[in-house]
């Protein structure tokens, strides 16, 4: 997966846009005056596969890092970009041993009202 630096606060929350990339793309679309077909043609995306994007497939974040720009956007504009971030660096979290018995050991804690055992 391609990394770019995000800050948490644009990982969570990105540019206030919680709407699927569905709508978002074509509201940009319909904003910059630019056809469905321009944008196949600028991200050599399908037009097959853009069509599916537009009626509600996910796109890939790979997709989302070559729509974003022709659309004058950053990927984390897109919800599914931030989601995909934050899923990624959950699992991250997880998969390092040291991080996640700090982590249990932290939600026991709040758990128990603050307090350790």
């Amino acid at each position: 997966m391609h990394q770019s630096k995000l800050s948490v606060q644009d990982m969570l929350y990105g540019s206030d846009n919680t709407e699927p990339a569905a709508g978002v793309i074509t509201m940009l679309l319909n904003e910059i005056s630019m056809s469905v077909e321009d944008l196949c043609e600028w991200t050599d995306i399908d037009s097959a596969r853009m069509s599916n994007i537009l009626n509600g497939a996910a796109p890939t974040i790979d997709e989302i890092l070559i729509i974003a720009p022709a659309l004058c956007r950053t990927p984390s504009h897109f919800v599914e970009y931030r989601k995909a971030r934050v899923l990624e660096a959950v699992s991250e979290l997880i998969d390092d041993s040291r991080n996640l018995s700090t982590l249990y050991r932290e939600l026991a804690i709040r758990s128990n009202g603050g307090r350790s055992r």
